[in-house]
């Protein structure tokens, strides 16, 4: 996934449980977003990465992943949508809450 799609936007949350993040995943690909338009990464052991250059290459906030890098210290796993309808965006927020997903406090 990279930035790309004039008027797509980027839909992010945490999760502390693999699990419950691949529940959210198939619950959109089951909705009817694109493979491509799905990514699941994850820190389950060791040192968490630098995710800015991650995010900013996918036209996430840089704020974003400064929120994701410190919920991230003990592990968890980020699940990124790139959304191309508002009522998408909406959506895809409401599935992520379903399953346990933490955003940024930036996020409504």
């Amino acid at each position: 996934m990279n930035k790309e799609t004039t008027g797509s936007q980027i839909v992010s949350a945490g999760f502390c449980d693999l699990f419950r993040a691949g529940d959210a995943l198939q619950a959109l690909a089951r909705a009817g977003f694109s493979e491509g338009d799905l990514a699941l990464v994850g820190v389950l052991d060791g040192q968490v990465p630098n995710l800015s250059a991650f995010c900013w290459n996918i036209g996430m906030p840089l704020e974003h992943a400064s929120y994701y890098q410190e919920c991230f210290e003990d592990g968890g796993v980020l699940l990124v949508i790139r959304v191309r309808q508002r009522n998408d965006s909406q959506f895809a927020v409401s599935v992520l809450r379903q399953y346990g997903g933490i955003f940024p406090p930036t996020v409504n």
